[in-house]
């Protein structure tokens, strides 16, 4: 980041331009992924590909927040924690692999408060053509929100970590 510092680039730009990055992987992931899921006929409606740019937006209320923790360590031993006690309880309990309504209710509480199911809703409602507007703006609603929250402690963290 250093480097990049010495151009013209401001420091919340730089975060930005993480975010953006996360993101824009993410989305060359799901478009692989739908193209075979569509070849194999798991995708049945035509809104599928609303499902590429739902991705984007899940893996930006990731990047954000997490950009922000990552600038501020002097080492990576806190990412060991982070990975274990929080992303991989997410990635389990998300309703990715099974629904959440068949987990006791706290765990369907948290499940509801991460990014990751409502990414999650988003996608499997473009790919089968269920759920409605309604919901689909909640999840809108909540990515985004997430996004905005981690894209501004993000810029602040960039701000102070690379202008001292």
């Amino acid at each position: 980041y250093e480097g990049m510092m010495a151009t013209t680039i401001e420091p919340d730009e730089l975060c930005v331009g993480v975010v953006v990055w996360t993101a824009g992987k993410a989305m060359l992931g799901a478009v692989v992924y739908l193209v075979v899921a569509a070849a194999l006929g798991a995708v049945s409606s035509p809104l599928g590909i609303l499902a590429i740019p739902a991705t984007g937006l899940c893996a930006a209320a990731f990047a954000a927040p997490l950009a922000a923790f990552a600038i501020g360590r002097e080492s990576d031993v806190s990412f060991t924690f982070l990975l274990r006690v929080l992303v991989l309880p997410l990635f389990l309990f998300s309703g990715t692999f099974f629904p959440v309504d068949r987990m006791p209710v706290v765990l369907e509480r948290l499940a509801v408060c991460s990014p990751l199911w409502h990414g999650t809703e988003l996608a499997r409602a473009a790919t089968t053509g269920t759920g409605s507007a309604a919901a689909a703006a909640g999840h809108l609603a909540f990515l985004i929100g997430f996004t905005l929250v981690g894209g501004l402690w993000g810029a602040r963290e960039f701000t102070r970590r690379l202008r001292s």
